[in-house]
């Protein structure tokens, strides 16, 4: 199953990022109005310039058995954007107290 996020930065459709829950990563377009604004976002992962136009990292995605996930399947530039692990901590206390599971944010 795929799921699909639009990513909005500074009032502008940056692209959209799509999960893929059988691979567990996360795939990055660019949106082509985006693209000619110029703005670079990550300008050595994921530059404008390149004829690439889906961007994925499988190789960021936790390994079996790991307890080091820094990047969570996900591109870096999104990845940046998660909260660490004290925002996690203070994330699940919340969820607990509204008497929902961890992973239902």
């Amino acid at each position: 199953m795929m799921n699909t996020a639009i990513v909005n930065i500074w009032g502008k459709m940056a692209g959209a990022v799509a999960w893929d829950e059988k691979s567990g990563w996360a795939s990055f377009e660019y949106d082509p109005a985006f693209k000619r604004l110029g703005w670079e976002l990550s300008p050595l992962k994921m530059p404008l310039s390149t004829e690439q136009r889906i961007y994925s990292f499988p190789e960021l995605r936790k390994e079996t058995g790991s307890s080091f996930d820094t990047f969570k399947g996900l591109p870096g530039l999104l990845a940046d954007m998660l909260p660490d692990r004290y925002g996690n901590e203070l994330i699940n206390l919340w969820l607990a107290q509204q008497g929902r599971p961890e992973n239902s944010m």
